[in-house]
């Protein structure tokens, strides 16, 4: 794929950072980063290239850089493998693709390449033909099909009683999966409400609430993250 031609949407690090915080939460295993260079080094073989023209093919060939060299540098503490196929998984979904298989079969692909027995260019076939071609949902559709009672009703359910705050706590941890900028909201208000800043804590609270809502229209009118 040739650069200027629609452009990959490529995973940063701090993106991946949050992933492995989230499969640490979900999974278990010891939090932390051993080798920040690893890590950069692992992230960047998606996107290098040579002559304007990408090494890996978009978006298989990308996604397989990422699962292949996070696993094989292995730069976390913990939770290398799960990293490497979340990080994949990721890729695929922000351009366009949904892994049809997240289960013990992308478990064991990803082992395969730590063994040696998968190579990347394999663990490219691989994704291939374990994705499907996500629905199109432009951002022009999703606000043209925004309506003020949606809005309205995710918004208000984080001030309606025990239950429906509940539910907004675990559709905010659905949504941090997709939208890793969550995180890093919801850590800078524990930072502002332990400073006591109430007005900081406010204003970044109505932040995450209006994307989290946000995030639940857009599945009630069918995107598929």
């Amino acid at each position: 794929m040739t650069p200027g031609l629609t452009q990959p949407r490529f995973i940063g690090m701090h993106a991946a950072l949050a992933m492995h915080d989230l499969a640490i939460a979900q999974f278990g295993g010891a939090a932390g980063l051993s080798d920040a260079v690893l890590l950069e080094a692992a992230l960047a073989q998606a996107s290098a290239g040579v002559a304007g023209a990408y090494l890996h093919e978009f978006p298989f060939g990308m996604a397989s850089a990422y699962a292949f060299h996070i696993a094989k540098n292995h730069p976390f503490v913990d939770g290398n493998k799960r990293v490497a196929l979340v990080c994949a998984g990721a890729f695929l979904r922000m351009n366009g693709w949904n892994l049809s298989s997240e289960g013990t079969a992308a478990a064991d692909a990803v082992l395969s390449v730590v063994d040696g027995t998968m190579s990347k260019e394999a663990l490219s076939v691989w994704f291939r033909t374990n994705s499907r071609e996500r629905p199109r949902f432009e951002l022009r559709d999703f606000f043209s099909a925004l309506e003020l009672r949606l809005l309205d009703q995710y918004w208000k359910s984080t001030v309606m009683g025990n239950d429906a705050r509940a539910q907004f706590r675990a559709s905010a941890k659905e949504a941090a999966a997709d939208m890793p900028v969550l995180r890093e909201l919801e850590r800078m208000m524990s930072e502002a409400e332990q400073r006591a800043m109430t007005s900081e804590r406010d204003g970044i609270r109505g932040g995450i609430t209006l994307l989290v809502a946000m995030h639940r229209i857009a599945e009630e009118l069918g995107y598929e993250w």
